[in-house]
């Protein structure tokens, strides 16, 4: 069998062509272990094909160690969703370290790998990149629309920028789309009664109860932002950000809470955070979310210029899954806390 042969070249064509009439069978798989052990080599790309065809722990075993050092490698485990949670920790880790890489096209790769295959476990680290991210998107987008105005088109540093800020900005909208994904499918996998046991960590103490007449508004506000998901993202996000600032509010109040220096109703969505953030309100993965979510959604409150067409409705569908994340968590453990700690 040219498995055992020395010819690398001649082994990865053996076993892609075996693997591809489904025909590798337990006789193929113990040749590419004995090539394995007696230190021959064999490309990456085959080696993931191998163990996400078969499963073998033992061929697996034998080369994690070199699967883990390369990035494709990795991803091509983890969309061939391989038992391993290594695999996905790994994927994080190198992303997190890899993320403000602007002209890195692995981390594009690795987000719609998770976006696709991610479990909710990497929500956090997500959030915290997006949550990094979107500075450095936001300044990219100034100082590209400032070099706009300059008469250096032909310069090639001008070029280099505008193509630095549209990337930015597409590996933000990624992210938040990822997010979207894997919370939606944490939500179908996860059992009702299952839902964050959130109540013990944020002490409800003297909570008064929130009025049926929120639930009404922030239910009609969320509507309306799906209305206009479609069809105007700017409206769209602007009923999305009514919804949630009338949840934080409510959630505000019925702590007896609110921001220094301002009224409870005059308070800016970021002032709203800030207090809930401070009495432990949120747990820390919606922390991220809600920043995320407050962020997106201020954009439509100033005039974005010639990055008018920024608010995609790709970008505006994502963030409100993250919205009707928010405000499922909202309905399921704010309403009846009042009650629960009396």
């Amino acid at each position: 069998m040219n498995i055992c042969g020395d010819d690398s070249l001649v082994r990865s064509e053996t076993i892609s062509e075996l693997i591809g009439t489904d025909s590798f069978d337990d006789e193929a798989l113990r040749a590419l272990l004995d090539a394995q052990e007696s230190g021959k080599y064999t490309p990456n790309e085959t080696l993931v094909l191998v163990v996400a065809k078969t499963c073998s722990s033992e061929l697996y075993l034998h080369v994690k160690d070199q699967l883990k050092e390369d990035v494709w490698s990795l991803i091509g485990l983890l969309t061939a969703d391989y038992p391993d949670p290594d695999v996905e920790r790994i994927i994080l880790e190198k992303l997190f370290n890899e993320a403000s890489e602007i002209g890195n096209h692995r981390r594009v790769a690795m987000v719609e790998a998770l976006a696709e295959h991610g479990s909710v476990e990497s929500l956090a680290t997500l959030r915290e990149i997006l949550h990094e991210q979107v500075p450095l998107a936001q300044t990219k987008k100034f100082i590209s629309a400032a070099i706009n105005g300059a008469r250096t088109e032909e310069n090639i540093s001008t070029l280099l920028m505008h193509v630095e800020a549209a990337a930015q900005r597409d590996f933000a909208e990624k992210l938040v789309h990822a997010i979207g994904l894997i919370s939606e499918r944490g939500k179908s996998a996860m059992p009702v009664q299952s839902a964050r046991p959130v109540q013990e960590q944020i002490g409800p103490g003297d909570l008064v109860s929130i009025d049926e007449d929120v639930v009404k508004r922030i239910t009609e506000f969320k509507s309306r932002a799906h209305y206009y998901r479609d069809k105007d993202s700017r409206a769209s996000l602007q009923y999305a950000r009514q919804a949630v600032e009338c949840a934080w509010k409510a959630m505000c109040r019925s702590r007896g809470q609110s921001p220094e220096k301002t009224s409870l109703e005059r308070a800016t969505g970021g002032q709203l955070l800030a207090v809930l953030q401070t009495c432990g309100a949120l747990p820390r993965d919606l922390e991220l979310a809600t920043k995320t979510i407050n962020t997106f959604c201020n954009f439509t409150m100033h005039d974005q210029g010639e990055h008018e067409n920024d608010l995609t409705p790709r970008l505006t569908k994502s963030v409100l899954l993250l919205v009707d994340e928010f405000v499922e968590w909202f309905m399921q453990t704010q309403l009846g806390a009042a009650e629960k700690s009396e």
